[in-house]
């Protein structure tokens, strides 16, 4: 297991994908038969003792082959232009923090960390890991006194319909899966297309912030690490034929850094 996770630690410092990431620990767990799901968890026991992981990911890929929890539960941080605004108010006099926010943006980096919670023997105690960008301390996650982050100007209607949690991921699959969905650049491109996917449905806000969050989720989680596996053996497959790669990045519609950072 040490001999995996050293190989793990230098592939994350070079590429610093959270999507990568998660495909490692459902790697590790479809090895050791442990489930994975990905959801939140509430505190529905006062008992419950939370124990708070201070590790590095291989250390905590380590801890979770050895105490081999029964189910492990993960919640992805999405990045988006709310969190972007506070954060730049709230930063907004510290330089290196802002350009940092900057090159947030820029690279369109949006899952910017997972939380890991796994459940052991005794109900009452979870284990509970925080794996992120190094930024992530910097991001002001919780909105302002002043701030509604459910306001949706001209939209009143923020009522749940009564959707069942099956039919909610029903649709946030549909949503995941669409072409014009995984071509997107960002989120805001994605809602918007999520929109239009799920115009027939006639969803309250509640609903549609609740099946696009999932969609984002089994985006990140599920698909995004298979296409860039594929991404990643189609570069090679170019590269043994002699192309460049600006040739390369050309042929697949990616940067040259992107291209480069796979290939290194």
């Amino acid at each position: 297991m040490a001999e995996e996770s050293e190989k793990y630690e230098s592939r994350e410092n070079k590429e610093k994908d959270l999507s990568l990431d998660y495909a490692f620990i459902q790697s590790l767990c479809e090895q050791h038969k442990i489930k994975v799901v990905w959801g939140r968890v509430e505190q529905t026991a006062i008992n419950r003792l939370n124990v708070i992981l201070n590790c590095n990911f291989p250390e905590f890929s380590d801890i979770l082959v050895k105490f081999s929890p029964s189910l492990v539960v993960l919640t992805p941080v999405i990045f988006d232009d709310k969190i972007l605004k506070r954060s730049i108010r709230y930063w907004e006099d510290d330089d290196e923090v802002l350009a940092a926010l900057s090159t947030l943006k820029e690279n369109a980096i949006e899952l910017v960390a997972i939380e890991f919670y796994l459940f052991l023997s005794d109900p009452n105690v979870i284990l509970r890991y925080t794996h992120s960008l190094d930024v992530y301390e910097w991001l002001k996650m919780e909105p302002d006194d002043d701030e509604d982050d459910y306001d949706d100007e001209g939209d009143d209607d923020t009522d749940d319909t009564g959707l069942s949690d099956e039919y909610k991921e029903s649709l946030a699959r549909k949503v995941a899966e669409d072409d014009k969905f995984l071509a997107a650049k960002n989120e805001t491109q994605r809602q918007y297309l999520a929109e239009k996917i799920l115009a027939d449905e006639n969803l309250g806000t509640w609903d549609f912030k609740d099946i696009f969050k999932m969609a984002l989720a089994i985006f990140y989680t599920e698909i995004k690490p298979g296409i860039e596996e594929n991404l990643l053996e189609t570069a090679k497959e170019l590269k043994t034929q002699g192309l460049t790669t600006k040739e390369i990045a050309a042929r697949l519609g990616k940067s040259a850094k992107k291209i480069k950072d796979l290939l290194s």
